[in-house]
């Protein structure tokens, strides 16, 4: 099947003379502040976001080569399309922000859920890292990641870590160097969807518009995205942004999908689908089951033959203790 790889090459020397940012973002629950912490170490500042009592922290590293990289704890979010102030937040920073590399940290034991933020975040141009966290869980559970298959898939670096245990994690913190370093080759992200896909040639046709404002080229698939699943702040941006005419032909496009509460749900479906066919691609399951001793007692003591009878046991020997001891 005919794909579209949107793939674009940076030079060599491409961070020279440049502040450099590091955004660090993913799901509630992911384990992102625990990944962070061990990235940053001890030097971190805390603070809210303006405006709001969201909590910011921002955290240090320096490069093999001398450089200082700031990375941004963004707020935990589940999407790109905000409700609440963290949402708002994050989905800002990324559209309006100098960011040079975003590490998007995913739970594995939620492959798909955090696909659908990754594959957001492909859409807004900018170089990410997915790192996905658990690393010891999946080992537990004999779970097996084709790292070389999703790489190739999303385009991007994979890197499997545990927080917990700080597995991989001096690794994680090589690569960030690595893509400081003036030379090594960079390349974006990339995601390839089949060309004849309904929902993308919408998406492309949109983009071809939004292409002649030049603030607007490097995230133009973003706001195609966004225009179409009905975002409001997003069309108002485009609204204030382009002349009337252009605005009336990207939503007379997005409108072909139909009204736009039933684009919301098209766009929510169509990027989940996206990341389920991956997971399924990439996630498989080791045959040879072992059990650990947490496995075994709950197998045991959670059978329901033999879990009535030890609750009784418990409870005879606590009314045992408690009159006669």
């Amino acid at each position: 099947m005919p794909v579209l790889p949107l793939v674009e090459e940076w030079g060599k020397g491409f961070f020279m003379n440049k502040n450099r940012t590091i955004a660090i973002l993913g799901q509630p629950n992911c384990g992102k502040s625990t990944v962070f912490n061990a990235i940053t170490g001890m030097k971190q500042t805390t603070g809210n976001w303006p405006g709001v009592t969201v909590e910011r922290k921002e955290g240090k590293i320096k490069t093999k080569d001398g450089q200082i990289i700031r990375i941004i704890d963004l707020p935990g979010v589940y999407g790109l399309s905000p409700i609440t102030d963290d949402e708002r937040i994050t989905r800002d920073y990324l559209l309006n922000e100098d960011i040079d590399l975003v590490i998007n940290v995913i739970d594995g034991n939620s492959m798909e859920r955090g696909l659908f933020l990754n594959i957001q975040l492909l859409m807004l141009n900018i170089p990410v890292i997915l790192v996905i966290n658990m690393q010891d869980i999946w080992s537990k559970k004999h779970i097996e990641l084709d790292t070389k298959r999703l790489k190739y898939l999303l385009g991007t670096k994979v890197i499997p870590v545990s927080g917990r245990t700080k597995y991989n994690i001096d690794y994680l913190k090589n690569e960030i160097h690595q893509f400081f370093s003036t030379e090594f080759e960079l390349r974006k992200s990339h995601l390839s969807i089949p060309v004849n896909d309904e929902i993308y040639s919408i998406i492309k046709n949109i983009k071809v518009i939004i292409d002649t404002k030049k603030e607007f080229k490097d995230k133009s698939e973003f706001y195609s995205l966004k225009i179409i699943e009905g975002n409001r702040d997003i069309i108002t941006i485009i609204e204030n942004n382009f002349d009337t005419k252009s605005v009336d032909e990207i939503l007379t496009l997005a409108n072909t999908l139909g009204q736009s509460t039933e684009r919301t749900t098209k766009i929510i479906e169509w990027i989940f689908s996206i990341a389920r066919g991956i997971t399924e691609e990439v996630v498989g399951k080791n045959e040879v089951k072992r059990y650990d001793l947490t496995e075994i007692a709950d197998l045991f003591f959670l059978n329901r033959f033999v879990s009535i009878p030890v609750f009784l046991g418990i409870m005879f020997l606590l009314f045992t203790a408690t009159y006669f001891v």
